[in-house]
């Protein structure tokens, strides 16, 4: 049920195994038992907290290394935005 869940929700079934079984589920809860055709509940997103280890920093030069992370906030210097970024 879980799939079925996560399906209704609009992830893709490639991530699913069993996928074909999932979406027969799926429709039949739709066209059977009166399920909405969209999604009444929000899936509630929870972040995980990241941390960054920087090492051997005192080899580098620190304000190229903190200026090129700190650019890449910036969500237009993000992958998929015309100026994207990269940092290595």
């Amino acid at each position: 049920m879980e799939n079925v869940k996560k399906l209704y929700s609009g992830e893709p079934k490639s991530k699913m195994s069993n996928p074909s079984y999932v979406d027969g589920v799926l429709r039949y809860l739709l066209s059977e038992c009166g399920l909405p055709a969209k999604p009444e509940f929000t899936q509630q997103v929870i972040k995980e907290p990241y941390v960054l280890i920087i090492d051997e920093i005192n080899r580098g030069n620190i304000s190229r290394i903190f200026g090129e992370l700190i650019t890449l906030i910036d969500p237009s210097e993000r992958t998929g935005s015309d100026d994207a970024l990269a940092v290595t």
